[in-house]
């Protein structure tokens, strides 16, 4: 993920075009998810600027949010106080080992992952979720042309492979990536829960 840290590091983030991904607007499906589940804590990994832990923490929900960009965690810190945020990388933070949440979200973060660090994320949701916890993830889809700007694309097959091993999957549906341009991009949503 060190390339992600790079690119985030020299993007200026008044500049749309360098952070296609950030719309600064809640995402649709978290809202549809939280508005009929009761979660106490939670998590955005790949937080960004903080819009969607912004969000979660002004609907009564304890929340982290991390990334790996000190520039994007330094813009999140201005939006929310409340917020625990933190700058590490998901995988790899020595902060959240021994915590739990009951809903671990990312918006366009675990598909910028490749094996193995594809499966050590998964693993790392497992630990982290709590007994009645969800992973809510958007994923960007191997579907149509690519689009400029798009995120990087997984196909559901990929995702199956890698979240089994660690989760049960509830949900796998196809929706879509918003842009920063008004585009937007194919997309899964995944949704999982810890093993019975």
């Amino acid at each position: 993920m060190q390339i992600w840290k790079s690119l985030w590091e020299s993007y200026d983030l008044n500049n749309p075009a360098d952070t296609p991904w950030e719309t600064h607007t809640r995402d649709q499906k978290l809202f549809d998810i939280v508005s009929n589940h009761n979660f106490n804590t939670a998590i955005d990994v790949g937080c960004a600027v903080g819009t969607n832990a912004d969000w979660l923490q002004q609907n009564g929900i304890k929340t982290v949010g991390i990334d790996i960009s000190e520039k994007a965690i330094s813009e999140a810190k201005k939006l929310n106080s409340k917020v625990e945020w933190i700058c590490d990388d998901f995988v790899y933070d020595h902060v959240l080992f021994d915590r739990q949440f009951d809903l671990i979200f990312d918006r366009g973060c675990f598909h910028g992952y490749q094996y193995p660090e594809s499966h050590f994320f998964a693993h790392k949701v497992s630990k982290l979720l709590s007994s009645n916890g969800y992973w809510i993830s958007i994923i960007g889809a191997e579907k149509g042309d690519v689009i400029k700007f798009g995120p990087p694309r997984k196909t559901a097959t990929e995702i199956v492979s890698v979240v089994e091993e660690h989760l049960e999957i509830v949900e796998l549906s196809e929706c879509h990536i918003s842009l920063f341009n008004g585009n937007v991009a194919p997309a899964w949503c995944l949704i999982s829960k810890k093993k019975s």
